[in-house]
């Protein structure tokens, strides 16, 4: 092989390494509380959609990540990877609109398709489950909810009910990820001072309600809330969860084994739900 060439092999060569360029996609999803259930100072605050990006292999690593899992802080390095505006701090989203962030890039990445397993409550069969997420996904859009109650307010970012029987005015916030945590470091620390120490009717009321009659002071209130008769509770719980914004996934189940049938079944949402088989 002369000069000449190995002068036009070296030029017809390939360089010796390439450049990759991949333009990341985002994607923005309509929030159930419309960003009317966040504080003034908050970066969602009257905003009603969210920027999020596609979901790639670096959060898949952190979806399987086990440390975060153990720590519990897996739904919150997910969050803040893909949610675009980094001024969000994922523990503050509403528990509604995190949710609503989990199926939409579960749908984008992975379809429509979920493939889930339901215990039968009636025969505790387990039933391999196949969720359509495009067709049993409900939404709760907080400017939507049909006012079903009478002596209920909605006055941004709060709501207020009154108590049938006590006729007590409670002032209720909807709750984060961040009280999530709280309730779960409060129920731990309770089970380590003794065995049995679970509340877990009054814990969650002591998290969203932040006044009753103008009183905050948070040890009236803990009382207040225990002595609450049992119809103002269930009341209480059943307005304020009619209220609160989110989306759900709801399903007909037939039960493989003993065929009963649930036409309402409800589906949670969170991690699992990118992992259904961890």
């Amino acid at each position: 092989m002369n000069n000449s060439e190995k002068l036009s092999l070296q030029q017809e060569s390939p360089p010796s390494s390439t450049s990759l360029k991949f333009i990341s996609t985002t994607e923005f999803v309509e929030l159930p509380s419309k960003g009317l259930c966040y504080s003034e100072k908050h970066p969602l605050y009257n905003v009603d959609k969210i920027e999020i990006g596609m979901i790639t292999a670096a959060e898949e690593d952190i979806l399987a990540n086990e440390s975060y899992i153990e720590n519990g802080v897996v739904a919150e390095k997910f969050l803040g990877s893909i949610i675009a505006n980094k001024n969000i701090d994922p523990l503050t989203l509403l528990n509604g609109d995190q949710n609503a962030i989990f199926l939409q890039s579960r749908i984008s990445a992975y379809g429509s398709e979920y493939e889930t397993k339901f215990q039968c409550p009636s025969c505790n069969e387990t039933n391999d489950y196949v969720f359509n997420l495009d067709a049993n996904v409900g939404r709760n859009n907080i400017d939507e909810i049909e006012k079903l109650y009478e002596n209920v307010s909605f006055d941004p970012p709060y709501l207020f009910i009154t108590l049938p029987k006590t006729s007590w005015n409670v002032k209720c916030k909807f709750l984060t990820s961040e009280d999530d945590k709280r309730l779960k470091k409060m129920q731990t620390n309770k089970k380590k001072i003794a065995k049995g120490l679970d509340n877990p009717i009054t814990d969650v009321m002591r998290l969203f309600v932040v006044s009753i009659n103008d009183v905050v002071e948070l040890g009236q209130l803990a009382v207040a809330i225990r002595s609450l008769p049992a119809s103002d509770s269930h009341y209480l719980r059943k307005v304020y969860r009619h209220y609160t914004p989110n989306v759900e996934m709801v399903g007909d189940f037939v039960c493989s084994e003993c065929k009963y049938h649930d036409e309402s079944i409800k589906i949670p949402i969170g991690i699992n739900f990118f992992w259904p088989d961890r």
